[in-house]
């Protein structure tokens, strides 16, 4: 009777464990609440690389057992740790937090690093004069700018948009001595300068009738006797006229676009002058977009010789005679 009754005793202990064991785990699921909500501390940031923010996620309710995970959309423009976001190159990216079934987002927009801030056509024109400039980043804030004169460059630097950044030619008052060239365009880059020119549109160029005689025609973007350019996210757009002028310059573009300019797309060019850059080389990236009839060509056959060798195009470009030489794509009438 006695073993019975200590084999009973051992059986009660053993289920009532068990009994306590069950009640705990229902607690624990009993314990967990499931986020409805979550809300972040800013909905859209503006960052320049290298600068670090910290995002705060709020979930409701408050005592949701969720936790929050962190991602981005795009880790080479913004990554995110824990809610610290770190800018590591221009672009715009998108944080996401998420608890359970329920996320929030907050649009990051990374801006490059600058050595100048200039937020006006003036100071535009005097930052790229500017012999203290040399080798710097000037960066233009986001906004419409109304050129009278042409942005002239003659030193090596970085000029970039930061943010949408247009810039138009007025309609009347343009600053022009009637015998240069190259003072018609909205941008001119020459004297062997090596230049990057990034995220800038460039639009509405005028042809300027020089004194006595000859013009001097607007161009979206006019690299004469420059040195070594880069043009990348840049679109030039409704130019008498051609979007970009490729003149004894070692040129390569990445993202240009180009539309409803007078002349066409790109115009490459090997004068043969006594320039002190002794050839044109022109690299297109297979990104860039010509919407033009003419999207790149030269001015006769004589200097399309020249070219041979020098011009590195996408392989969906074929060459055809239409006046000169153009290379152009097989989708565009």
């Amino acid at each position: 009777m006695k073993k019975k009754a200590v084999a009973c005793a051992v059986l009660g202990a053993a289920l009532a464990l068990s009994l306590a064991a069950f009640a705990a785990c229902d607690q624990e699921t009993e314990e967990q609440v499931a986020a409805t909500g979550i809300t972040l501390s800013a909905e859209t940031l503006d960052l320049t690389v290298g600068e670090t923010e910290t995002l705060t996620a709020t979930v409701e309710p408050a005592d949701s057992t969720d936790t929050v995970e962190w991602s981005t959309d795009d880790g080479a423009v913004a990554t995110v740790s824990d809610g610290v976001v770190t800018a590591v190159a221009a672009g715009t990216a998108t944080i996401t937090a998420t608890a359970g079934d329920v996320t929030a987002s907050c649009t990051v927009t990374v801006n490059e690093a600058y050595d100048v801030l200039v937020d006006s056509a003036d100071e535009l024109i005097a930052a790229v004069e500017n012999t203290a400039n040399e080798g710097k980043t000037i960066a233009v804030a986001a906004g419409s700018y109304t050129l009278t004169e042409t942005v002239f460059v003659t030193q090596d630097l970085t000029l970039v948009g930061n943010g949408d950044v247009t810039l138009t030619a007025a309609e009347s008052g343009w600053q022009h001595d009637g015998t240069s060239r190259g003072h018609s365009s909205i941008i001119t880059v020459t004297n062997g300068a090596d230049v990057t020119i990034r995220s800038l549109t460039v639009s509405g160029a005028k042809d300027v009738s020089l004194t006595g005689s000859g013009t001097d025609y607007g161009h979206g973007i006019n690299l004469a006797q420059a040195g070594e350019v880069t043009l990348e996210d840049v679109t030039a757009t409704g130019n008498d006229g051609v979007g970009i002028l490729v003149n004894d310059t070692v040129a390569t573009l990445k993202n240009v676009h180009t539309s409803g300019n007078g002349w066409g797309g790109v115009n490459v060019d090997v004068v043969g002058r006594d320039w002190t850059v002794p050839e044109t080389v022109l690299t297109v990236d297979g990104d860039c977009v010509f919407a033009e009839r003419y999207q790149i060509y030269c001015d006769d056959a004589d200097e399309t010789a020249a070219l041979t060798g020098k011009l590195d195009l996408p392989d969906t470009y074929t060459s055809v005679s239409n006046g000169g030489t153009v290379w152009t794509t097989a989708d565009v009438a």
